[in-house]
């Protein structure tokens, strides 16, 4: 006879922490289910009162809605999930049988159900399957319930069929457990770090050759932006994701880049730079008052932007200001000038505090190669750093002198077969000059491409050709994407520019300036 004293069922427990992700993949792990409740709910709250979010299972996926009013339906018709939660490595408990050992289970929510038959045969109990996981479980806590199952006496019966797990789907919709309280929120230190991948590169910037030191720009604290900040608000502390890695690494070289700039000195006092093209429109006074302007913001001033060209050019037009005076007088009046205050009655000072010395509405004779040297020889004893801008016609007195008294040479040029044609050209004709300083000058080049707004084609095949041709090495070519400010063709503000634009700038200018500083330690000719 059966012992009908046994009919207590035994009741099986399983419970897991959860890997909880979002949809750009920031992931965190949840110790308990109440841990992954809060998370959800506090996500939802964020995300305007509703979270749809999918449980991972390989006995099958199930989706759900999560609201910020503690509600949580189940989704008969999922959608696009943008959080997913995975249950990792089960443990089974049972109530009231100290002497059942707690088993850990690795392979979802079936094995759980395969542990609690077992254990049914074995004790000659029933047992009730509680699963803590994301479905409301106030209607029908006991998700399933086994009976022991009978040895066949002969081996000629037919084996009982296996036991198949079919989940439970609950009525919709149900209140979750109740909130967690202080004691059952997890501890700060239960989420998984996410370590720094090693990367023996990353405390280094390179600079035209230079390796630059980024220890202390560079931000190593926990994540604050993306879901993966909101946990952190929590008391996690997980790393940034890929995209806030890249601002932080961004940010860094940036401040690295504004300290080579601001902490230049030179021995010798001063140092200039010429902006060249042969070809008309390809952005040379843009760039001589963009980056002119932003290395004078930086250092503080004493920067002079200095016009060469033989007939006036639009030095004063693409600066602030109105001149009474400029380069032109200067030249006349060269002799007579013998201090800073009077030196500057010739030039616009800008907001940027570099200082612009363009030509004034009143007519000028063309600039010669005397004339650039004696005002390229004053400008230098009051400002550390002088900023040429060029005309279109290189074979000119006025651009020789500009060229001589040169420690460096930027070649600005659109995104166009001609601009680019024409920068090959000026390469051409400097490799093959006969003053090895103006080979020299071509050797060291940096060039800027400048996207004006219309319309490009094919640009890395002529960026191909322009290094095969001029034998430039990519890590002295920058690019300075479309500015609506530049493009209005008037006065240039520094502060009106788009951030991309000063960030572009800012790397310019410290290659320009660590460029200056390797002329100026190799004692080149063009020094005054």
């Amino acid at each position: 006879m059966t012992d009908t004293n046994i009919v207590t069922p035994l009741v099986m427990t399983a419970a897991a922490p959860a890997l909880i992700a979002d949809k750009s993949g920031t992931t965190v792990e949840a110790p308990t289910l109440e841990a992954v409740h809060q998370i959800l709910q506090k996500s939802a709250r964020l995300s305007g009162g509703t979270i749809p979010v999918q449980q991972e299972d390989p006995a099958g996926n199930r989706f759900f809605r999560f609201h910020s009013d503690a509600v949580i339906e189940e989704d008969d018709e999922p959608g696009s999930a943008e959080w997913t939660v995975t249950f990792l490595n089960w443990t089974a408990s049972v109530d009231h049988d100290p002497s059942y050992k707690t088993t850990t289970l690795d392979t979802g929510q079936s094995a759980v159900h395969d542990e609690a038959q077992t254990l049914a045969t074995r004790t000659g109990n029933p047992v009730h399957v509680k699963v803590l996981d994301l479905a409301p479980s106030d209607a029908n806590p006991i998700r399933a319930t086994y009976t022991p199952q009978q040895t066949p006496a002969a081996t000629t019966d037919e084996p009982e069929p296996p036991t198949v797990y079919q989940p439970t789907r609950a009525a919709q919709p149900q209140q979750p457990p109740a909130a967690p309280t202080a004691e059952t929120v997890p501890a700060a230190s239960a989420p998984v770090e996410v370590p720094n991948q090693a990367d023996p590169d990353r405390d280094t910037y390179t600079l035209l050759g230079h390796r630059l030191d980024l220890d202390g720009l560079l931000d190593t604290s926990p994540a604050r932006q993306g879901f993966s900040g909101f946990m952190n608000t929590m008391g996690f502390k997980i790393q940034p994701q890929s995209a806030e890695t890249v601002a932080r690494r961004e940010e860094a070289e940036l401040l690295r880049c504004e300290q080579v700039i601001r902490q230049a000195t030179w021995e010798r006092g001063s140092v200039a730079f010429t902006i060249a093209n042969k070809k008309g429109n390809a952005g040379k006074t843009p760039l001589s008052v963009c980056i002119g302007g932003m290395i004078s913001s930086i250092r503080g001033g004493s920067l002079a932007m200095m016009e060469v060209s033989d007939d006036p050019g639009q030095l004063a037009g693409r600066s602030e200001g109105d001149p009474r005076r400029g380069i032109g007088e200067l030249v006349v009046n060269a002799e007579k000038v013998h201090s800073k205050a009077q030196l500057e009655g010739y030039a616009v000072p800008q907001t940027s505090f570099a200082h612009s010395f363009g030509s004034s509405p009143h007519r000028r004779d063309p600039l010669t190669f005397e004339a650039i040297q004696a005002a390229a020889a004053l400008i230098d004893r009051f400002y550390t750093i002088r900023a040429m801008d060029s005309g279109n016609v290189y074979t000119s007195s006025a651009f020789t002198g500009a060229l001589a008294t040169s420690d460096a040479l930027l070649i600005p040029t659109m995104n166009a077969t001609d601009s680019m044609a024409e920068a090959v050209e000026l390469f051409k004709y400097l490799e093959s000059h006969h003053d090895p300083h103006f080979r020299e000058l071509a050797n060291r080049a940096i060039i800027v491409r400048i996207s004006d707004g219309r319309p490009e084609y094919k640009i890395e095949r002529m960026v191909n050709d322009l290094i095969n041709q001029t034998g430039i090495s990519p890590d002295r070519m920058f690019t300075i994407p479309y500015d609506a400010h530049i493009a209005e063709r008037g006065p240039i503000t520094l502060a009106r520019l788009a951030p991309t634009t000063r960030s572009a700038l800012t790397r310019i200018g410290a290659a320009l300036i660590t460029q200056l500083q390797d002329a100026a330690h190799d004692d080149h000719p063009g020094q005054t």
